[in-house]
């Protein structure tokens, strides 16, 4: 036989048990989106350490979780301004190659000019004026034995083998006799 209890002013009791149950299935939502959120957090700040690892050691930045949105801001605005500051010096390093190179382009008569200049001979030259601007001009006087070729020639040749219009100006040639040898003074100017 069944007990049934027909009596209706029972007062319903709550079993602990049930309570517990209850209150997990209450709190069980809040403690999952909790987590998630804070799952979130943690993985967004670690793919912003791995993405931008240089601007937050370079600025020395650490991440807080609370203040995730500024920080983000902030370092988006840091590495613009790392990007733009790279691209700057990158632009300075491509004009000063090209400089470099085209003096490397324009320096060779100078190689050219010094390398006749430094042969050993009797004679001997000294250099008065070199411009190198737009146009090329050379002064110099030379002391040399009329039996042989002048320097100036063979440097007058050269630069015009180097592709050089050069023209030159002889100021005065003159004798010393004394030494039997001649004195010039000679103006080569001239460009490509």
């Amino acid at each position: 036989m069944e007990k049934i209890n027909l009596y209706r002013r029972k007062k319903q009791v709550l079993k602990l048990s049930s309570f517990l149950v209850l209150l997990a299935a209450l709190i069980s939502p809040v403690i999952a989106v909790r987590f998630t959120t804070e799952f979130y957090k943690q993985s967004v700040m670690n793919s912003l350490r791995s993405q931008h690892s240089y601007v937050l050691q370079k600025y020395q930045i650490t991440l807080k979780s609370s203040q995730l949105k500024d920080q983000l801001n902030n370092i988006i605005t840091k590495n613009q301004n790392l990007y733009t500051q790279s691209k700057r010096l990158q632009e300075r390093i491509d004009v000063l190659e090209s400089h470099l190179t085209s003096y490397e382009n324009g320096s060779n008569h100078i190689k050219e000019i010094l390398n006749l200049w430094g042969n050993r001979s009797d004679d001997w030259m000294m250099l008065s004026q070199i411009s190198l601007d737009n146009q090329l001009i050379l002064t110099f006087f030379e002391l040399y034995t009329p039996e042989k070729e002048p320097k100036a020639e063979r440097i007058f040749r050269k630069l015009t083998e180097l592709g050089y219009k050069v023209s030159k100006i002889v100021d005065y040639d003159t004798s010393m006799s004394f030494l039997s040898m001649r004195l010039t003074k000679i103006t080569l100017q001239g460009g490509r």
